[in-house]
């Protein structure tokens, strides 16, 4: 067998189709599509994953996302494709895709991140990251970009921001710190394009009056830098959730 890349561990896809949920309307859940079937629980006998054996590679940091997903479903070969096309792209993040008919522990899992996020029903597909989970996948550029906010670090600024040059200066040494970290800058003054993002981003996190440096971490907003004992903590102990050092592992088909 092939090897897999080493940005992606895949399990084989089985068949069956879409599955949507219903949530709490508290719950920050992204749900797409039309009815269809629901996801039944399997029982509880433990089956090793498919693909090959794990080997333990480089130790730094990388964001992990988890896509559950099974063929004969559009929204999942849209997940799919969009997970791999994201891995490819962004060598500090760990994608894993697993399909939950194949393998009774992914949707062992499925089921008890649910549960963490008080989801009444499992369904698919379901793209788990940063502590947050998306059900369903309506398309690149809504979904796909929550899932991106989930994986990113983004800093919005402006020329003559005394409060972001101080936020700069101490995301800067803590990247230099921290292997594998990618931040995003954003002038909101050269780009009036990502001013509009920022105040879609305060919108979304009701932020009524949105201010320099906005800066969007892993599916929270912070807005401010005030200095880096106190802001720069907050932002520390994120990255370290959600970035965290560990060796990430690469499957090795078998022969």
């Amino acid at each position: 067998m092939k090897p897999l890349p080493s940005f992606i561990t895949r399990l084989v896809l089985a068949s069956t189709c879409l599955v949507v949920v219903s949530v709490n309307a508290s719950d920050k859940v992204e749900t797409a599509g039309k009815s269809s079937s629901e996801v039944s629980q399997p029982a509880s006998q433990p089956v090793s994953p498919v693909g090959g054996t794990a080997t333990p590679v480089s130790r730094r940091r990388r964001a992990a996302v988890e896509v559950f997903v099974k063929s004969d479903c559009r929204q999942c070969e849209s997940a799919t494709a969009f997970a791999e096309r994201l891995a490819k792209q962004r060598d500090d993040l760990v994608v894993t895709i697993s399909n939950v008919e194949d393998d009774p522990d992914a949707l062992r899992r499925l089921y008890a991140l649910c549960k963490e996020q008080k989801i009444a029903k499992v369904g698919l597909p379901g793209i788990f990251a940063s502590d947050r989970m998306l059900i369903g996948f309506r398309d690149d550029e809504t979904t796909g970009r929550q899932l991106e906010e989930l994986v990113g670090l983004e800093v919005f600024s402006q020329d003559g921001c005394p409060h972001c040059v101080a936020a700069k200066r101490f995301l800067d040494d803590l990247v230099a710190k921290t292997p594998g970290l990618k931040i995003t800058y954003r002038n909101i003054a050269r780009e009036p394009v990502q001013h509009q993002r920022m105040q879609a981003l305060a919108q979304k996190n009701n932020i009524a009056s949105p201010s320099v440096p906005f800066i969007s971490a892993f599916g929270r907003v912070q807005v401010g830098f005030e200095r880096p004992e106190t802001t720069g903590r907050q932002l520390k102990d994120l990255v370290d959730k959600y970035y965290p050092l560990e060796p990430t592992e690469a499957t090795v088909g078998a022969n």
